[in-house]
């Protein structure tokens, strides 16, 4: 609309479907107040909508304002002031982009930048109407990976996409505890005690077997807490089952400390705590 006069009204409004707004801007040019031409600074030029006084930049015509931050479905009242007369001419510009996408179906394979004998394409699945895969994790160890995706169609530009793969030890159990088990336990002189643990992949609630380490060691104490005696070894394997048999028959009286570990990679390991305290066998006299 031309030739606004002062306090004249006039509407914008610019609408297309799909398309996506991406800036509006009032546009200040050619600001002359007869004999010079300025920059919105120098004449303090502002504008006040809706009650809230704005700057208005500089531009290399003239000035700008951005209206991004306004209700575009609300109506404002907008006062623009100089500190001179001047006229100018005020323009409304809207940017819109559209961006129509549609599917294709090219080549997409797989394979692990840390480990490339592990790759394939990936399966399209019509009637889900997209790529699946599935990444067999029982092939690596635990570490941070990248598996890198590519896909390529003729008259088409190749695409690639990484995404981060970490891979954890399993959880796992000793006799039942998610943490370090404990047990403490008293025998008699003499006795032959042994005691049976369980390693156990928690998640598929099956026993661990062929382990890096099923070791323990021992340690006696006197009644100062000082260690006179120590001892280490191996668990004995039977079945399912991990067996510590320390000849306790043979021991000593007195205070022990077993400590006991048991391991695997990709597993989280295990650490067994026994306090064991063998005592004077009981006696009867007529």
């Amino acid at each position: 609309k031309q030739n606004i006069s002062k306090g004249g009204k006039f509407i914008v409004s610019a609408s297309e479907k799909n398309w996506i707004e991406k800036y509006s801007t009032l546009s200040l040019t050619g600001i002359y107040n007869g004999s010079d031409y300025f920059f919105p600074s120098e004449l303090a030029m502002n504008i006040t909508i809706g009650g809230v006084k704005f700057s208005i930049s500089d531009t290399l015509f003239g000035g700008t304002f951005s209206l991004a931050s306004l209700n575009k479905n609300r109506i404002y009242t907008a006062k623009i002031e100089t500190n001179q007369p001047v006229n100018f001419t005020l323009s409304f510009m809207l940017g819109y982009s559209r961006m129509i996408t549609y599917e294709i179906k090219g080549i997409v394979t797989y394979r692990i930048k840390e480990n490339p004998a592990i790759n394939g394409t990936v399966l399209y699945y019509e009637d889900l109407g997209y790529y699946l895969q599935t990444i067999d994790t029982s092939l690596v160890d635990v570490d941070e990976y990248t598996v890198r995706f590519t896909s390529v169609k003729t008259h088409y530009l190749s695409t690639i996409k990484d995404f981060d793969l970490i891979v954890l030890n399993r959880q796992t159990l000793l006799n039942g505890s998610t943490d370090y088990f404990r047990v403490f336990d008293k025998i008699y002189a003499l006795e032959a005690v042994n005691f049976t643990f369980s390693y156990i992949d928690s998640q598929a609630n099956q026993p661990i077997t062929n382990l890096q380490q099923q070791s323990f060691v021992w340690e006696k104490y006197d009644k100062d807490g000082q260690v006179i005696n120590t001892e280490n070894g191996n668990l004995i394997t039977e079945g399912d089952f991990y067996v510590l048999d320390l000849n306790t028959e043979t021991l000593t009286l007195g205070e022990y400390l077993i400590i006991l570990n048991l391991d695997k990679d990709n597993y989280d390991y295990k650490v067994g705590l026994i306090y064991l305290t063998i005592s004077e066998r009981p006696t009867l006299l007529n």
